[in-house]
């Protein structure tokens, strides 16, 4: 049944350095290609953060993941002053040109398949400065913030991932936000965004002030681009497991199945139970919505609750 089916974990059954094969519930699917996946930034963290959710365990496992992640110690400044749009564009444009030519128009693992390219840019909006400073955040005072009162110190931090697959030339945006508060550290002389920044959940959950820049409280909790990261995982490997099942047992009998599914998927491949802690953000009714929508069957039909 599809209930039995849902609990039964994705497992490898074949991983070379060209393909990888995966039989689930018993079903062998079509091979995928490897295809490799380029992580660029200047920022330290950034990369730390982008290893520890592509290099998860339960993902590399989950045989829905048929990439070779990589990060790519790229600094890409200086960066425009602009709109997140184009300075998104910009640093695509860089990363393209640090690849080169060879790697950007053929696969690395003796396939044709082009590289998938990530990037990633951050924005901080304070409701008390109109939305700023946006994503000219490395330059702000932040000390300005120790003498505001408690009321003007809500911020919302911004993270816009943009996958870029040179193979085919698509190119998508995914954002994931984090409210909070900023925390005046008047022992620090000139504390930055991250000595200051609690964000809600985290509180809720026992952490304290001044650790939003330790990795390991970033992955204990989730900080904005992770989350981010975290969906393209599921932009990524959804569509896979969703298209294995109908090869295996065909369409889904209802919206309520597919929700089942979905979270099951995200089990499998975050490692993560939907619904628990800070990750409930990825059972709203839009979130799942989006990802039934990226999910076209053979049929053409659209399984939402909106095309049935």
């Amino acid at each position: 049944s599809f209930h039995t089916w849902s609990r039964t974990a994705c497992r490898t059954l074949a991983r070379t350095e060209d393909l990888r094969q995966v039989s689930i519930s018993g079903v062998q699917t079509l091979p995928w290609p490897t295809q490799q996946f380029y992580f660029f930034s200047g920022s330290k963290l950034k990369s730390e953060i982008a290893t520890c959710v592509f290099h998860r365990p339960s993902l590399l496992e989950s045989g829905c993941f048929p990439f070779n992640f990589e990060t790519k110690a790229l600094p890409l400044d200086p960066e425009i002053q602009a709109d997140e749009r184009m300075i998104a564009e910009d640093k695509l444009l860089k990363a393209k040109i640090h690849i080169g030519t060879s790697d950007a128009n053929s696969g690395a693992h003796g396939n044709d398949l082009r590289p998938l390219l990530l990037i990633e840019d951050s924005s901080i909006r304070l409701p008390e400065l109109g939305g700023g400073p946006g994503p000219y955040a490395k330059h702000f005072p932040w000390s300005w913030v120790q003498h505001q009162p408690a009321g003007k110190r809500r911020t919302v931090v911004h993270s816009t991932v943009t996958l870029a697959n040179c193979n085919t030339g698509r190119t998508e945006s995914i954002t994931a936000h984090l409210a909070g508060e900023l925390v005046p550290q008047p022992e620090l002389e000139n504390p930055n965004f991250g000595d200051m920044f609690l964000p809600d959940d985290w509180k809720s959950l026992g952490a304290e002030a001044g650790s939003y820049d330790s990795l390991d409280a970033r992955e204990k909790f989730g900080c904005h681009i992770s989350r981010a990261m975290e969906k393209v995982v599921l932009a990524l490997t959804l569509r896979r497991h969703a298209e294995a099942h109908l090869e295996s047992h065909g369409q889904f009998e209802s919206f309520s199945d597919f929700r089942e599914f979905v979270c099951q998927h995200v089990h499998k491949v975050l490692g993560k139970s939907v619904g628990v802690g800070v990750f409930s953000n990825f059972v709203c009714p839009l979130t799942v919505d989006w990802l039934a929508d990226d999910v076209v069957y053979r049929s053409g039909v659209r399984l939402t609750r909106h095309g049935r």
